[in-house]
């Protein structure tokens, strides 16, 4: 969008992103005001533990969750101290967390956008939907911290930074990766003081949320944290990557196993008295390979072509917080396939690396002109639309595909083949298109890092 138009509009570019970011938004609550009473009744959700803590109950929710103290302790307060249910709660959290998210990015990514409107494909994506519609869970609320955590670091607020790392170990105890690798690049950058100071945040917030977490209730399997931990890893991983189902007693609703066998009385098991192998079932690593793929669209496609050729200027010479965004984001993106069922909602905790650090690679490597953005943003919403698209068109309404397009278990095998044909044919494409586009050569990539 041209400044001329902007100024016919009386808008300048700040004032656009807001229009956008409440278009965007005032869309999403639309979309998901009517799913709050049905979540409130939905008794089997992960919601239900949220809702626990928000009403003064974490004596009754289960570990990881009793940890998870931020999110709901806030909607708790506003259901006390405002007219507002524990729904009505945690849905205006939820809402205003999604607009200060897309204004909080606007402002990191201004200077690296030749048109506000590129905000669109970059963040007009059905994951954000979807995650802003389950307002009982964290997610959106963790998205928008993490966005602030980076405008800190872009900012150079690295003190206001590691209060936000603080408040982020308090929404969800997979902070912990975000911290390390905060932790790794003040080393390698020789930010002595920034490194004690992340290590102290560190060792204050994993104690404060393992304090908080134990006055919940045990893990369903009555193990500790760190072999809950392993095993929930080892189980998803087979599960996501391979298609491998096991079960244990303690999952006894899960499948029916082919065999089990009967686990030693160690108190290392807790209740896992039987493990077992339940067969293969090949539409989870094909939702793995759809997640990995679609929920940022070609984004990722980018991100690693340039991360192969310029790794070691990310790592070692671009602006700090590129390049933790660019590690943390490679790093989750993988671990989220490992971290959980729902392989769309953690793999979408990546976004640093493909709508952060990407934008700005692009800037300093490619020769980008209108043509090359064009095609490339009409791309970028193909990929991330296809599955919606697809789900649509074989007879899903619009609002049941904007939700089951996140679900593992929410595409028919027919409907992901094709959506996995599709996606990867888009996927050869595009490369050659960005193989084919100029780049600039050294001497000028030299003065754009700078």
């Amino acid at each position: 969008m041209s400044k001329a138009l902007l100024n016919r509009l009386k808008l300048g570019e700040g004032g656009f992103y807001i229009v956008l970011a409440l278009v965007f938004t005032a869309i999403v609550a639309f979309l998901g005001s009517p799913l709050v009473s049905t979540y409130l009744k939905d008794v089997g959700h992960d919601g239900q533990w949220y809702i626990k803590i928000a009403e003064g109950r974490i004596g009754e929710v289960l570990q990881p969750f009793s940890g998870r103290i931020l999110y709901p302790f806030i909607a708790g307060w506003f259901e006390k101290n405002l007219p507002l249910d524990i729904g009505q709660s945690f849905f205006l959290i939820g809402m205003v967390s999604l607009f200060c998210f897309l204004i909080t990015t606007s402002r990191i990514l201004k200077k690296n956008l030749k048109s506000p409107l590129l905000v669109i494909p970059l963040f007009f994506l059905p994951y954000f939907i979807w995650v802003s519609r389950e307002v009982f869970l964290p997610d959106i609320f963790y998205v928008f911290l993490t966005a602030l955590f980076f405008l800190c670091l872009f900012l150079k607020k690295e003190s206001v930074g590691l209060i936000t790392l603080f408040l982020l170990f308090l929404t969800r105890e997979s902070t912990i990766v975000l911290g390390l690798i905060l932790l790794l690049f003040s080393l390698m950058r020789s930010k002595k003081i920034l490194f004690a100071a992340t290590l102290v945040v560190i060792a204050i917030s994993v104690f404060t949320t393992g304090q908080i977490s134990s006055l919940g209730l045990s893990n369903p399997h009555n193990v500790g944290s760190s072999f809950y931990l392993v095993l929930k890893f080892v189980y998803n991983s087979l599960n996501n990557f391979f298609g491998i189902k096991l079960w244990a007693n303690t999952l006894a609703q899960s499948c029916e196993p082919v065999f089990r066998i009967v686990l030693p009385n160690w108190p290392l098991f807790g209740s896992v008295r039987e493990a077992g192998f339940c067969g293969f079932d090949f539409s989870s690593p094909i939702n793995s390979f759809l997640a990995l793929t679609t929920t940022f669209g070609v984004a990722p496609l980018v991100f690693f072509y340039l991360f192969l050729k310029k790794t070691k200027f990310i790592l070692r010479e671009a602006p700090f917080w590129v390049s933790i965004a660019a590690v943390y984001g490679l790093v989750y993106y993988f671990l989220g396939v490992s971290a959980g069922t729902g392989v769309a909602r953690m793999v979408g905790y990546s976004w640093p690396a493909f709508l952060l650090a990407t934008p700005f690679l692009m800037g300093v490597f490619f020769e980008t002109n209108k043509n090359f953005i064009v095609k490339l943003s009409l791309i970028q919403l193909l990929v991330a639309w296809l599955p919606f698209a697809i789900q649509v068109t074989t007879g899903y309404s619009i609002s049941t595909a904007l939700f089951v397009i996140q679900v593992t278990t929410g595409y028919s095998i027919s409907t992901a083949l094709l959506s996995v044909f599709l996606t990867a044919s888009i996927y050869f494409l595009s490369f050659f298109f960005l193989k084919n586009q100029k780049t600039i050569h050294d001497g000028r990539f030299l003065q754009a890092k700078t």
